[in-house]
């Protein structure tokens, strides 16, 4: 081919291609001066100010997907980022981040403890996007609603799916840990006591719960001595969890085991004195349900957090709060919710108050 014809027929493929319209996402966004500007300051934890970044960049490119999903993920207010996120989803079904947008709008209702409409979304995105790396979330997020809805049989179906389809991942343990759990709430207490036990050294996030479960079982099946041990090894190993506050008697340094009248009973723990500096604390979820809402204390508390339940009545249905904090700035709230966010993937809201949350 000489020389001529090679340059013509490039000149040739150049137009075609020129021609060729172009997905509405396909020009990235990286390239934009303002958008690598918010992701740096995304990255660095300074979510207010890679939020008027990204809305600047949107202003310019109102169809940039990546923008609202970035909009999505550092605006503190549930409702203006679901906004974004629903954007995103509905204009550009097909962008690898469409799953994601769905998936934050599902944990916002969860977090809100609106489960039905919650599972009907995780559901959705298993439809949509079978292939998503977010399933095995999925399908624990369903497990832990269909526990929350009294649904102990079906939530033991659904962990055991997800323990068949992802025997490998992190989340198979969560779904045992979920698993322990429906057995109990179905009194199938030999075999909350048979998982239970061999998860405990396994499941580490889920230790204070796990040995708090095991001892309603136990005395339940009639071994009173053995849930003693159990209620005084959360005492031991787990001082700071909610659980250990569940079983403090009265009397200084004295256990007593769960009996039918305090075993389900809905106790808060003891709250620290406020301190009057401190204007911000992050809420990590908001639970219909009394045994998520310890689970996720649990966790956090393990991890290091200073994490504390809190109750109110929102639509004549009360509410178990949990919220980390409090934190004398911003800055430090939102690096602490971004950390929560990556541990746990579920949203959480940065929030200023004139006083510590009662």
């Amino acid at each position: 081919m000489s020389p001529k014809t090679t340059g013509i027929l490039l000149f040739t493929i150049l137009c075609f291609l020129s021609s060729v319209p172009l997905p509405l996402w396909a020009t990235s966004a990286e390239s934009d001066t303002l958008f690598t500007q918010g992701k740096i300051l995304f990255e660095m934890g300074q979510y207010e100010q890679a939020k008027e970044k990204f809305a600047q960049h949107l202003a310019e490119h109102p169809d940039d997907p990546l923008a609202l999903f970035y909009l999505g993920k550092t605006e503190f207010d549930g409702v203006r980022s679901q906004q974004y996120f629903r954007s995103l989803l509905n204009r550009f079904p097909d962008h690898p981040l469409a799953d994601d947008a769905l998936f934050q709008i599902a944990q916002f209702w969860y977090a809100k403890g609106y489960y039905i409409t919650a599972q009907q979304q995780f559901l959705r995105l298993l439809e949509q996007y079978p292939q998503s790396p977010l399933a095995a979330r999925c399908q624990y997020y369903i497990g832990r609603i269909l526990l929350a809805l009294d649904k102990p049989a079906r939530a033991e179906e659904q962990f055991q799916r997800l323990i068949q389809l992802y025997p490998d991942s992190v989340l198979a343990v969560y779904a045992n840990c979920g698993l322990v759990d429906a057995y109990q709430l179905q009194e199938k207490y030999q075999e909350a006591i048979s998982l239970g036990e061999f998860l405990l050294n396994r499941a580490n996030c889920f230790k204070s719960h796990l040995l708090y479960t095991l001892a309603q079982c136990y005395r339940r099946v009639g071994e009173r001595q053995k849930a003693e041990e159990l209620l005084a090894r959360i005492s031991r190993e787990c001082p700071q969890s909610y659980e250990a506050t569940l079983v403090s008697s009265p009397a200084v340094g004295q256990k007593s085991t769960p009996d039918d009248s305090t075993a389900n009973k809905t106790v808060l723990p003891p709250q620290p004195p406020a301190d009057s500096s401190a204007q911000y604390y992050v809420q990590a979820g908001a639970f219909a349900n009394i045994a998520n809402a310890t689970a996720l204390h649990s966790r956090l508390a393990g991890d290091g957090f200073p994490v504390k339940l809190a109750t109110k009545f929102s639509e004549q249905k009360l509410l178990y709060l949990v919220r980390v904090g409090p934190y004398k700035n911003r800055e430090s709230a939102e690096k602490a919710a971004e950390e929560i966010r990556k541990a746990e993937a579920i949203p959480c809201l940065v929030k200023k108050v004139p006083s510590e949350p009662r």
